[in-house]
Parts: C-alpha cells; sequence; structure tokens
C-alpha cells in the first residue's frame, strides 16, 4: 500500500497531465481543422509543441518520480511512483530518458519558433514540409539523447543496494527505483548537459532574436496590418512561452537544494517535477489565449453551448 505522500504525487502528476492531455490534444486539433491560411504553415510550430509537451505529460504521469540527490556525489536516484511501477523497473528506466529528452528539445523547439518568425521578415515563408525537415535536424540530438541517457541508469538491486550506501537515512526496499552516477561516463555526461547547458545561451538568443522581431513590427511599412497583427499574436505566445520555462528553473533551484544540502527533505525532492510538469500543461494555453482564429474557436462554442442551455432552461420552464 502507498504511503500518503506517494498517494499525493500520484494523484497531482495524474490530475494535471490529464490536463495536459485534453489542451495539447485540443490545440493539435486546432491547429489541423481550424487554422487559417496565413497560419497553417507556422502551425507546423505549434504541433511541433503540442506533440512535445503531450509525449512530455504521458510519461510524467506514467512516472510521477522523486529525485533525490545524493550530497558531495553525482550519483542520483529516481523513486517512481507512477503507473510504470506495474509493469516492471525496466519500463520506468526507458520512460525516464524518454520523459528527459522532452526538456531540450522543447527549448530548441522555442529558439528555433523565434528564429523562423524573424527571418519571414526578410525571406518568403518556408513550406511545410521544409518546416518538418527543420524540425527534423533539431531533434537529431534529443533523439540522441534518448538512446544515450537510458543504459546510464541502474537496475532495481544495484540501485537498491547504492540507497544502503548513500542514503541509508530512506526505507526504499519497497519502491522501484533507479539510479545513475553523472561522472565517468561520456553518455551520461553528453545527456547532462544536453539537458543543462543550453539553457542561459538558449535564453540569451531568444531575447536577441525578440527583440529584433519588436524592431521590425515598429516598421510598420514593410508589412500588411493582419499580417503585422498575426506576427504580433505569435510574438506574444513565444514571449509567455518563453516566460514558462521558470517552473523548470524553480525545480532545478529545489534540486540544487538538495544537492548541495542546504535543506533536504522528501516533499522536496517529489516538488522538483511536480512543479516542473506545470510547463507542459500551461504552453498550451498561450497559444489557444493569444491566437485570435483559436481563441475566437472557443468564443463560439462557448455562445453556443450558453444558447442550448437557455433553449433548454426555457422549455423546462413551460413545461
Amino acid at each position: 500500500m502507498m504511503d500518503p505522500l506517494s498517494l499525493f504525487i500520484r494523484i497531482w502528476h495524474t490530475v494535471v497531465c490529464c490536463i495536459g492531455f485534453v489542451l495539447n490534444g485540443l490545440l493539435i486539433y486546432l491547429c489541423i481543422f481550424k487554422s487559417p491560411k496565413s497560419l497553417q504553415t507556422y502551425a507546423t510550430f505549434i504541433i511541433n509543441f503540442a506533440l512535445n509537451d503531450l509525449v512530455e505529460c504521458f510519461f510524467d504521469m506514467f512516472l510521477a518520480y522523486r529525485v533525490v540527490p545524493t550530497p558531495g556525489t553525482f550519483v542520483i536516484f529516481f523513486v517512481y511512483n507512477g503507473f510504470c511501477t506495474y509493469i516492471g523497473q525496466g519500463f520506468c528506466k526507458i520512460g525516464n530518458s524518454i520523459f528527459l529528452h522532452c526538456l531540450p528539445h522543447g527549448l530548441w523547439s522555442l529558439l528555433v519558433s523565434f528564429a523562423y518568425r524573424l527571418y519571414i521578415f526578410s525571406h518568403p515563408a518556408l513550406s511545410r514540409k521544409q518546416i518538418i525537415q527543420m524540425l527534423l535536424i533539431v531533434y537529431i540530438p534529443s533523439f540522441a539523447q534518448i538512446f544515450l541517457f537510458a543504459p546510464n541508469f541502474s537496475d532495481q538491486e544495484t540501485a537498491q543496494s547504492r540507497a544502503l550506501v548513500y542514503i541509508p537515512q530512506y526505507d526504499l526496499k519497497n519502491k522501484t527505483i533507479s539510479s545513475m552516477s553523472g561522472i565517468g561516463n561520456w553518455s551520461a555526461m553528453y545527456s547532462l548537459i544536453h539537458i543543462c547547458a543550453p539553457i542561459y545561451p538558449a535564453y540569451i538568443a531568444i531575447f536577441i532574436i525578440r527583440r529584433k522581431i519588436i524592431q521590425k513590427l515598429e516598421s510598420v511599412e514593410i508589412i500588411s496590418k493582419e499580417t503585422k497583427s498575426m506576427h504580433q499574436q505569435l510574438l506574444k505566445c513565444l514571449t509567455f512561452q518563453a516566460i514558462i520555462p521558470v517552473f523548470l528553473l524553480v525545480g532545478v533551484c529545489l534540486y540544487l537544494m538538495c544537492q548541495f544540502a542546504i535543506f533536504s527533505h522528501p516533499i522536496l525532492e517529489n516538488a522538483v517535477f511536480c512543479i516542473a510538469i506545470m510547463m507542459p500543461v500551461l504552453s498550451p494555453v498561450t497559444y489557444l489565449y493569444f491566437v485570435r482564429p483559436y481563441r475566437m474557436f472557443f468564443k463560439k462554442s462557448n455562445d453556443v453551448v450558453n444558447k442550448f442551455a437557455d433553449t433548454s432552461k426555457n422549455t423546462t420552464s413551460q413545461s
């Protein structure tokens, strides 16, 4: 039987990720069937974001794990509370590798999206096929990370033995766990660097590009009013998307507090990904709210629902 904290963690990840499923699934539907002609090509980028977030939500719910660093060492433990525990520790390890590859791919996708908004000010728009090819090239480092990272997660027996040495204060003998050492193995180092290192240079590049886009938008003569409005809507979306990873930053800060023994507690260790999972849930909201065609779809749908409710109410009162 699960302890109360583990049960809460599973419920939290399940509820939040189910919301993420619905929002990202709805966004994909709108991109495919409700995008105006002026947005159809760029919708390929949006679908890329939504698919990445869908995968991230699925595997987060599948894993629902707690990350336990060991101060003074590079050994990390992963304690799984999700549905993968019913299938086997091997599936948890594979799922963990797939889940973690979504984090850098989301960042690279954001950078490429900003760069493309700037690119089309002085170049003709790319075709959907060209955009897909570009996104596939950008995806290669993240895709490689899946296969390079997965072998570094230990089996259950090794993880249990390590836990007795590195974190004897925790009773994990009845838990599904894995461990890894981030030092002395080039594939593990590549994966850890690929997840963590690009964040700062990528964000510097994003805000430089954003500034250039704003400067272009101020040159009203070069584009039509309708095109400028679409650029502004998408720029708002991308800007808010660039803010959303603050949840990951908070998670990283909590992890570092545990890693450097500033403060350590199971609640803190669970909170790392409880907070980080808000990213793929909030990301689709930026498009659903700021892109006018998608927002209008909701408004019309709401009007239809209200009209139907009023009709039903009047029919009931008359009878």
